[in-house]
């Protein structure tokens, strides 16, 4: 067994060891459709393992979900793509598209992972089938592991992540473009409505 109490990239190898913790999910989430920014209202998120300073939370999102561009200043983490249409974005660039099964790694040594420092700007939206995630998380400065959303520095999805968490340093725009999650990209992603 890996002594994974060093860090985040050592946690990642010893999750994955064993086939049964990654089973993506073909064709999406099967959420109802949603335009605008109500969408995160009905996302949810749930940690799956936790010991010590580190973490794993599955989030799923319904369709066309937009996540700004934000840091967690106390979590490194993988976010590693489970399932439905998932676009990830870090350092204001896509760094890739997952549209559906043909994007599912068939073994663990194929994982398409974003390794995501304290200080790497990060964003993502979701298609219209939804999508989901996993995040594997090692958390800083003896911070104590919660969800990431209470570690939020940069624009907040909905209005109640700054009424919810009042010391974040978070701003809200009602008016959310596709360009929060990706700011120096020209294109959203293939499957944007037009």
């Amino acid at each position: 067994m890996i002594n994974f109490s060093k860090d985040v990239h050592d946690f990642l190898k010893w999750w994955f060891k064993e086939p049964r913790w990654y089973f993506p999910i073909e064709g999406g989430v099967k959420t109802m459709p949603m335009l605008g920014q109500d969408a995160p209202r009905t996302a949810m998120d749930a940690v799956i393992y936790r010991k010590g300073k580190f973490q794993v939370q599955l989030f799923a999102f319904p369709a066309f979900t937009i996540i700004p561009e934000h840091l967690h200043p106390n979590v490194r983490s993988y976010e590693v793509y489970y399932g439905g249409q998932v676009s990830f974005s870090l350092d204001k660039k896509w760094i890739y598209h997952f549209e559906g099964k043909n994007d599912i790694p068939t073994n663990n040594k194929d994982l398409v992972t974003c390794y995501i420092s304290e200080n790497s700007w990060h964003g993502g939206i979701m298609g219209p089938n939804g999508g989901m995630f996993l995040s594997v998380q090692e958390w800083l400065n003896g911070v104590t592991p919660s969800c990431v959303g209470d570690d939020w520095d940069g624009k907040a999805c909905v209005e109640e992540h700054l009424n919810e968490r009042p010391t974040l340093k978070t701003t809200y725009d009602k008016n959310i473009h596709w360009k929060a999650a990706a700011s120096e990209e020209d294109t959203p992603p293939p499957w944007w409505p037009k």
